[in-house]
């Protein structure tokens, strides 16, 4: 690891990655995740108890559980993860945490496909959470697909009621590339106009049966985007990890390792050719994520 890491790489942050328990069968611990770390690195995490669960910790009892098991590490952030869903858009829950314990989590997330919760047809339930995210000055992170209930177009359309809320289109729009096509015009549009305050999430981007595709047009498509229109400062390094070829399907902890670090060398063979390759790299390896979740 210390040979990769000495390759252009100073210090990276992930911006999405998990605890807990995944579809009540993977249990995924910070052991899961530190083989990923070093000591200048940052990992922001949410807890999977609130997400997929037949039986989900409600949000003050899983994310108070989350903040407590990382809160000896430096190097771990904490999303508050809402449930709508649950609490019908009651917000008491996330507000109190958000009280008792001061700057301390970094954001919200949301989950639509989760939650069975349609942005577009269930709006209302989560229209006061993002008026507390607005409040507390925190970032709003989606979940976001294709289609059904976390449609990219209804989240932008969200976004756009709250132009000053920082929004986080999670995977890009999930699922295929007419998914990012969409995220990536929504992007655009909200660099143009300034009608939303959009960043991308590039975890599972440009991926095929749980591995990448090394050329990433996707991705390549997004950096042009944001060159052109000043977006190099709302693009975010990003993994899902564990999830997926990170550790629910990876033989060993050696194979996570492997393709962890396929996915940082992938963005950054991708950044070589950009004239400012250097600038970009510290933004979205690091910076952005710094700036974003004020850490």
């Amino acid at each position: 690891m210390k040979r990769f890491f000495a390759k252009n790489l100073e210090k990276f942050c992930d911006s999405h990655a998990h605890l807990g328990v995944w579809e009540n069968s993977a249990f995924f611990t910070k052991s899961d995740l530190d083989i990923f770390l070093r000591k200048q690195d940052k990992i922001i995490v949410s807890n999977l108890d609130c997400i997929f669960q037949d039986k989900l910790s409600d949000e003050i009892e899983g994310n108070k559980a989350l903040l407590d098991y990382i809160k000896n590490d430096s190097r771990y952030l904490a999303l508050l993860v809402c449930e709508p869903n649950l609490t019908c858009g009651c917000t008491d829950n996330i507000e109190k945490l958000l009280q008792d314990y001061p700057n301390t989590y970094v954001g919200l997330k949301f989950h639509p496909r989760a939650m069975e919760l349609s942005v577009l047809e269930d709006e209302k339930k989560y229209l006061d959470y993002i008026k507390l995210a607005q409040k507390y000055n925190l970032p709003c992170v989606f979940h976001s697909e294709g289609c059904y209930f976390a449609d990219v177009d209804h989240i932008f359309k969200l976004a756009k009621k709250f132009p000053q809320v920082p929004f986080v289109f999670v995977h890009m729009g999930a699922g295929s590339k007419e998914a990012h096509i969409k995220a990536i015009s929504h992007f655009k549009d909200s660099l143009i106009t300034k009608c939303a305050n959009i960043y991308m999430d590039i975890s599972w981007v440009d991926t095929y049966n749980d591995r990448f595709i090394k050329e990433a047009p996707s991705i390549k498509d997004l950096l042009d985007v944001a060159e052109k229109y000043g977006g190099e400062n709302k693009i975010l390094f990003s993994t899902d990890a564990p999830l997926g070829c990170f550790g629910q399907r990876a033989k060993s902890k050696h194979a996570a390792k492997k393709a962890y670090l396929a996915s940082i060398q992938r963005v950054l063979d991708i950044l070589e050719g950009y004239k400012n390759k250097k600038e970009l790299r510290d933004k979205i390896f690091y910076f952005n994520a710094q700036e974003l979740f004020k850490f």
